[in-house]
């Protein structure tokens, strides 16, 4: 099966052309008070190659597993994901996917459920098929638009923290985990 995302630098003025993608959706440009745009440097990320709908698969999360975390690591469990694709893709306080884990019930049906959910014993063993670490769209991603996820959602903590500048009214602000000893 052909990728539905790619890697690659991200440029603010032919992204927020794209119809349904607003600036909201990529904040990377600032207004300054004397009403002139300002753009962070480019950067890298994944980025769709083609319209994903809500809970469709946007990318299959494969690669190494470490024990410690990367800056492009993504964590799953006590483990950690060094993802040729996920390791490009880029946080948001208002992401458009979320990372799963896609298992096989009994029925050989397809199921999405939370890394965290904390399955053990008889059920565990109902599960048929190897877990797959995957990232779902939890709204219609365009073609070209970004690819995000809530890096706080996963990462207990993060090995390079950072302060968020979305924009977003939901903005967490310092993105460092979900680990509550990081509290200050």
């Amino acid at each position: 099966m052909e990728s539905k995302v790619e890697i690659k630098i991200i440029n603010p003025e032919v992204v927020t052309g794209l119809p349904g993608v607003t600036e909201r959706d990529f904040p990377i440009t600032k207004m300054e008070e004397d009403g002139e745009f300002t753009h962070k440097p480019l950067y890298h990320g994944a980025v769709a190659k083609q319209d994903i709908n809500q809970g469709q698969v946007a990318v299959t999360l494969t690669g190494e597993w470490r024990h410690e975390p990367s800056r492009r690591t993504i964590q799953i469990g006590e483990k950690h994901l060094d993802s040729p694709i996920g390791g490009y893709v880029n946080h948001s306080c208002e992401p458009n996917c979320a990372v799963l884990i896609k298992i096989k019930d009994m029925t050989f049906k397809e199921q999405y459920v939370p890394w965290r959910v904390g399955v053990k014993g008889t059920l565990t063993s109902m599960l048929v098929g190897d877990p797959t670490p995957v990232l779902v769209a939890v709204k219609t991603i365009f073609k070209g638009q970004e690819i995000t996820f809530n890096y706080n959602q996963t990462e207990e903590s993060l090995a390079e923290p950072f302060d968020c500048d979305c924009g977003s009214e939901n903005c967490a602000g310092k993105i460092k985990g979900w680990l509550p000893k990081w509290d200050t």
